[in-house]
């Protein structure tokens, strides 16, 4: 068994003994994290316009990525902070979406709503 001074075992990316919800929520968060690199490599949707954008949109694009793929190995390790990694990841596509859409409104001076329009502006045909 490959076992490192923290616990940690290198071929250890699936935990069986898991409820099975858990070991789903395990898969999925090794496939977002799949999809934001790929997202972030292509420089494609919020991840890649924030890797063009500067320095420290590149640096958050990986910080998400390593959070999701992270945080799936740490829970099947074993490790509680593995747990923790996994909530922020949960939260990281909606603040990474709001800093693009922010940086864009400034940057281009025209307004993107995240919001659905209120019933004063929508229009329904009689």
């Amino acid at each position: 068994m490959a076992s490192s001074q923290f616990g940690l075992d290198s071929r250890k990316w699936f935990e069986r003994s898991l409820p099975q919800t858990l070991q789903i929520g395990l898969w999925l968060l090794y496939i977002n994290g799949a999809f934001a690199l790929i997202e972030y490599l292509d420089g494609t949707d919020d991840l890649g316009y924030l890797r063009g954008r500067s320095a420290l949109g590149a640096l958050v694009g990986i910080v998400v990525c390593v959070l999701f793929i992270g945080s799936g190995y740490l829970i099947a390790n074993e490790k509680k902070l593995g747990y923790n990694m996994a909530i922020a990841a949960a939260f990281s596509p909606y603040v990474v979406r709001f800093w693009a859409y922010t940086d864009f409104e400034n940057r281009m001076g025209v307004s993107v709503s995240l919001c659905l329009p209120n019933h004063s502006q929508m229009r329904y045909p009689l």
